[in-house]
């Protein structure tokens, strides 16, 4: 069976009639790959009608009580936990039956992974049985991974309060390999994880400090203000990552949103040279 798929360009009038007649007339046909292209149509449309996406996850939860299913892959089933996420639908049961079903990590291709880790750590919804998987996945393929995937990787641990090892020596060896290839967001992103976390990794940390002293100015004030506040955080001062974010900061101070400011001047007091 092939969902109706909801183009985010058209009309939301014209076809969201369409879309709802094809699933509520042939639900019992739908497979999981079905659902999964229908839930990422609605999330990509950004408009929907209000009873279908929870129509949809409960099917999917009657889907996932079968022994076995045709379609069941991470990858579909990443597609429809990203979706909701995307629409903001928290539908516990639905998140607790995929993560239910999670296959051995040797299974687990790291795009599923990535987008399954973003979108339970958005929701907020417990996927203790994935988080395992993917710290075993993280710490053998970390070599195969880009740099998005490992900021991804490591903000959805340090959200879910998940302080795996595993994880955060993987990413510190990423690092380490392929630091330049990190844009400034993404080291931003890795100093606020390991800091929410409270991960020691002198290594890391000298390692951004270098590259981010080397080109502050690519840093918008609120990656720069978080980065501070990391290291502030970890009480780990770094004279020329300071120096370089104080000349950013009196170059482009009308920039600055007062949040901004108020992280970057507490990140001087604690931790600065």
């Amino acid at each position: 069976m092939q969902a109706i798929v909801v183009d985010a360009n058209s009309p939301y009038a014209e076809i969201s009639d369409a879309a709802e007649w094809h699933f509520y007339a042939k639900q019992s046909d739908y497979c999981l790959a079905d659902c999964a292209a229908l839930a990422a149509s609605l999330a990509a449309a950004g408009d929907f009608l209000p009873d279908l996406p929870q129509d949809l996850a409960e099917h999917v939860v009657q889907l996932l009580k079968k022994p076995k299913l045709r379609s069941e892959t991470h990858a579909v089933f990443a597609k429809i936990a990203a979706s909701y996420a995307r629409m903001n639908i928290r539908h516990t049961d639905l998140f607790s039956a995929l993560a239910k079903r999670a296959k051995p990590f040797s299974d687990l291709d790291i795009k599923s992974m990535v987008d399954l880790l973003w979108a339970y750590a958005f929701v907020d919804q417990p996927a203790e049985v994935l988080f395992d998987l993917a710290a075993r996945k993280v710490s053998v393929s970390w070599k195969s991974m880009l740099s998005s995937d490992v900021m991804i990787t490591a903000w959805a641990f340090s959200s879910r309060r998940v302080n795996d090892k595993r994880v955060y020596d993987a990413v510190s060896n990423h690092l380490q390999h392929y630091g330049p290839c990190y844009s400034t967001h993404e080291l931003s992103r890795l100093v606020w994880a390991f800091a929410t976390q409270k991960v020691e990794d002198p290594a890391l940390f000298r390692t951004v400090a270098d590259l981010a002293a080397s080109q502050a100015d690519a840093f918008s004030p609120q990656d720069l203000a978080d980065l501070l506040w990391g290291y502030a955080v970890m009480q780990f001062p770094d004279p020329g990552l300071f120096k370089a974010a104080e000349k950013h900061a009196l170059e482009r101070l009308h920039e600055y949103k007062p949040e901004n400011l108020s992280n970057l001047v507490w990140g001087f007091a604690a931790a600065g040279p």
